[in-house]
């Protein structure tokens, strides 16, 4: 989990004496930034080397119609999945993803299978029915 933990560290997040984390509002604004930084950096790295070499037309598909990896990928990668599958599925995803190694690259692929494996509902519509599988993603394809 290491190679991923910046993806949810936030620095200097101790409990208020209550025991309450203190609400997302009252953390420094840099410590969430650079959390985000990390999750979208990787995206970018997704995008541009793996999704673009294994299918350019998606790729360029995204870019012109303006739909950043960040907007559905943040939450694919931090919930590793968990919305987008069944659990009985979900936890053999899960047992390939912890047994194949320390590099944890094999979400960064996963990714790029779901989006080729709904291209086809992509590539034939517009912004807002592409957002809607990429946020709901279709269990049915």
């Amino acid at each position: 989990m290491s190679a991923i933990g910046s993806y949810y560290r936030i620095n200097n997040l101790v409990p208020a004496s209550d025991g309450y984390f203190p609400p997302q509002e009252a953390l420094d604004i840099n410590e969430k930034q650079n959390s985000e930084a990390e999750v979208i950096s990787q995206l970018n790295y997704i995008r541009d080397n793996i999704l673009k070499k294994e299918d350019n037309e998606l790729y360029q598909f995204l870019i012109k119609m303006e739909i950043p990896l960040q907007i559905f990928g943040i939450r694919w990668l931090r919930l590793l999945f968990g919305r987008e599958f069944p659990l009985m599925d979900l936890l053999v995803l899960w047992d390939a993803i912890f047994a194949d190694g320390d590099k944890f690259e094999l979400p960064n692929y996963i990714l790029v299978a779901m989006l080729i494996r709904i291209r086809e509902y992509l590539l034939r519509n517009d912004y807002t029915t592409c957002l809607t599988y990429l946020m709901k993603y279709p269990s049915n394809v």
